[in-house]
């Protein structure tokens, strides 16, 4: 640029570049380039080497380049002047290409008109949900005023609804169980691989469908990674799990219980449920994991649940030893002698005299081990709960699996009431399912020799320590 030849001023020259500044572009430009008259452009002074010191021109070339204008601009351009004194207290920056600002800007528009819409979209659901709480809220007043008008012409139009809304009011009482069972101090319950719920000591196992699906995921889970799940802490609830193949027991406790009992716990309750069905559920699952096997272990819930309120109330389940019954040691004698006999006689395997859970004399036969102490007691919760032994006055004669003895196989259990008050039982067990006769002839000729030698009348005067008898 020749130095004879004006120059803009500042304030132009800093206008022009801060046109294309991120700041002020869009304000300033829309400021200082309106449309001006043909004789107010050829006023203007022009600058033939604004690409060279990087000022963008404002006008129109004029005809004669050597001689610059004097003309003063016309009003058709007017710049503020806190706009002036703005632009020259701003430091110029470098220019930049049109089609910058002009993405920016489409850019910084998109991201505010999508904004926009998910605000109006927020919108339009809360009043969707809305309309649909109130229109919820009013059918029952609609349904009342209707009903007294259509009862005329339909008879026993109140029948549906009435079993509608026993329907509704059993579904939501079930949902409420599903909710409320952390609310509990002590739960269990038993379920499959696939998640279906086989057993639930408070409330139905139907309500925790939900609950159950959510255990399985977890436990496949953790499997997945090569690993089994143990225990879960939360604040002062301990939730333990026991996985025995396809079957998934779990145990709820927020009374302080370590994990080590309440898994001993869960072994029991696996324990009570072999003893009923054996270890075959098992293989059924396996065979089959959507089967619904509550069709096999129909009552099997009670005697679970007996089981779990006499964890709760006798040591001897969690330490794994049977209680004896005090006798007198000569009493005990003969009745050891007696019952001896009878085993022998009848060909059973095992012979078991106890009050309750209490053990008066234990016998087995030749060649068989020691009866485990967990597989005695939970044959007498097996016994107690059901009241038809105790209270029939009769013999009966049912299947039993010992899970320590033979956890895939049936013995078959002979049990008879002494004396229903005092709670004393004799069980005679046998593996044949044709020695129902003979263990009967053996109870038989044992109570006959018993009261020979006048020690039922002591054997009946028994009571167990804890007994309300």
């Amino acid at each position: 640029m020749d130095l004879d030849e004006p120059v803009l001023e500042s304030a132009c020259v800093e206008r022009s570049a801060s046109v294309t500044g991120p700041t002020r572009s869009l304000s300033t430009t829309v400021a200082v380039t309106p449309t001006v008259d043909d004789d107010a452009q050829q006023a203007q002074p022009y600058d033939d080497d604004d690409e060279e010191d990087g000022a963008a021109s404002t006008g129109r070339r004029s005809d004669d380049e050597d001689e610059p204008s004097t003309a003063e601009p016309t009003s058709g351009l007017e710049v503020p002047v806190e706009t002036l004194m703005e632009l020259k207290a701003t430091p110029p920056s470098a220019p930049q290409p049109d089609g910058e600002s002009v993405e920016a800007i489409e850019a910084a528009v998109a991201s505010l008109t999508l904004q926009t819409q998910m605000l109006q979209q927020q919108s339009r659901r809360q009043q969707s949900v809305s309309t649909t709480n109130q229109q919820a809220a009013t059918p029952p007043e609609a349904d009342n005023a209707v009903i007294p008008a259509q009862q005329p012409s339909q008879e026993g139009a109140g029948e549906p609804d009435a079993e509608a809304t026993a329907s509704a009011s059993t579904s939501s009482a079930c949902d409420d169980e599903g909710t409320q069972w952390h609310t509990y101090p002590r739960h269990f319950f038993i379920l499959s691989s696939a998640g279906k719920p086989i057993y639930s000591y408070n409330g139905d196992e139907k309500s925790l469908v939900g609950l159950t699906a959510l255990i399985s995921a977890l436990v496949s889970v953790v499997q997945s990674q090569g690993d089994a799940v143990q225990h879960i802490r939360s604040g002062s609830t301990l939730i333990v799990f026991k996985l025995h193949g396809p079957l998934y027991f779990v145990a709820a406790s927020s009374l302080g219980e370590p994990a080590t009992a309440l898994r001993k716990q869960l072994d029991l309750l696996y324990g009570q449920l072999v003893l009923i069905v054996t270890s075959g559920i098992e293989r059924i699952i396996q065979r089959n994991p959507s089967y619904d096997v509550r069709s096999l272990l129909d009552g099997v819930g009670g005697v679970l649940s007996s089981l779990v309120t006499l964890l709760a109330a006798d040591a001897s389940y969690l330490l794994g030893a049977y209680k004896p019954l005090p006798v007198p040691a000569a009493d005990r004698i003969v009745v050891s002698e007696l019952l001896s006999d009878a085993v022998r006689q009848s060909g059973a395997v095992y012979g078991l005299l106890m009050a309750d859970t209490h053990l008066v004399s234990l016998c087995r036969a030749r060649q068989q081990p020691q009866p485990h102490p967990d597989d005695l007691l939970l044959l007498a919760n097996f016994v107690m709960c059901n009241n038809a032994y105790r209270h029939g006055h009769g013999e009966a004669f049912s299947p039993v699996c010992l899970p320590h003895f033979n956890s895939d196989a049936f013995l078959h259990a002979y049990i008879h009431y002494l004396d229903a008050s005092s709670g004393l039982y004799l069980v005679l067990l046998s593996g044949s399912a044709e020695s129902f006769h003979q263990l009967s002839a053996a109870r038989v000729w044992l109570e006959e020799q018993a009261t020979a030698r006048g020690l039922m009348p002591r054997l009946r005067a028994l009571r167990p320590p804890q007994h309300p008898g």
